[in-house]
């Protein structure tokens, strides 16, 4: 039985993981991890908005959001920042919580999640990923290192060359994403 494969995205060159089916990058810094869970990248290919909401369990909801929208400004994200009606239009959903200690009455240090999803017309989902962040730093760290992880897929979505579609698997897709 085959395992979901986990989209490893990074600024360096793709390296292609026969352990995962997928992509990965050896790059220490920045490691977003994005796991489809329904659908491929072609899915997103005509997506041209995104709209982003954001959860902070002890910061601003509207600051966090904007601490992911600088982000992708700063990569120069060709994706436009909408929560219009638009069709094909990527929603993101970005929350941090802080993890629990059973042996401890205080809150252990913060993580994020976010999800990333195109609807379907008519309900449901096309295409679905999501992320999670464990290491360490606080909660405007994560989210922007999430902002930073979704310039980085959203440009892989700009950039991906023609002929993904025929993609029917995982190891077709990293043998085209790796040319």
């Amino acid at each position: 039985m085959r395992t979901s494969c986990a989209f490893l995205i990074a600024a360096f060159a793709f390296q292609v993981s026969c352990a995962t089916g997928g992509l990965r990058t050896d790059e220490p810094e920045e490691r977003p991890v994005f796991k489809f869970e329904k659908g491929t990248l072609a899915d997103f290919r005509q997506s041209e908005a995104v709209c982003i909401t954001a959860y902070g369990f002890d910061t601003d909801n509207r600051k966090l959001a904007k601490i992911i929208e600088d982000e992708l400004a700063r990569a120069k994200s060709t994706f436009a920042i909408s929560c219009a009606d638009l069709p094909n239009r990527i929603t993101v959903d970005y929350q941090t919580a802080r993890s629990v200690v059973t042996h401890s009455p205080k809150l252990g240090p913060p993580y994020g999640f976010g999800h990333a999803s195109r609807e379907a017309i008519g309900g449901g989902w096309v295409v679905e990923v999501v992320w999670w962040d464990f290491r360490s730093g606080t909660t405007e760290e994560i989210a922007a290192r999430f902002g930073r992880a979704l310039a980085l897929f959203l440009d892989s979505i700009a950039k991906l060359p023609s002929g993904y579609e025929s993609a029917r698997d995982w190891d077709d897709a990293a043998r085209i994403l790796a040319r």
